[in-house]
């Protein structure tokens, strides 16, 4: 299951291209299980244990892959709405393979999250500020 947080007034084309973007980054990419504590998971539920293991970094994104592992004694469903915030800046999360864990059982977690404007610091140099045609 798929959750997407997103205003109403977005077109389903910009939804679909996240949509295709996710599923490219997490079919392909093997990033190096780096975290930090700026980049971590968080999700408020109950008798869940979050860790994040891989960070991949974009532009304007940030997907946080993680585990979800249930601590408790009893079956429960993973809830991704208790990984939204209040500043919107969780764009849309999901649980794989499964959203009922038994006891101890674990899911993997992908959180997309929209990255702050002044943390990003540009790998290449653009083109358009030089002054040679």
């Amino acid at each position: 299951m798929l959750i997407l947080f997103v205003p109403w007034k977005m077109s389903l084309k910009f939804i679909n291209g996240h949509l295709r973007m996710m599923k490219f980054w997490f079919a392909w990419m093997k990033p190096a299980n780096n975290t930090s504590k700026k980049h971590e998971c968080h999700c408020q539920q109950d008798r869940v244990q979050i860790r994040t293991g891989q960070v991949l970094e974009g532009q304007d994104l940030v997907i946080l892959v993680g585990v979800a592992r249930n601590t408790g004694l009893s079956p429960i469903e993973f809830d991704e709405r208790a990984c939204a915030t209040s500043q919107d800046e969780v764009l849309a999360v999901a649980a794989w393979p499964k959203v009922v864990l038994g006891p101890k059982e674990a899911t993997e977690l992908y959180v997309v999250v929209r990255r702050a404007t002044e943390s990003f610091a540009a790998i290449r140099p653009s083109l358009l500020d030089r002054s040679e045609p």
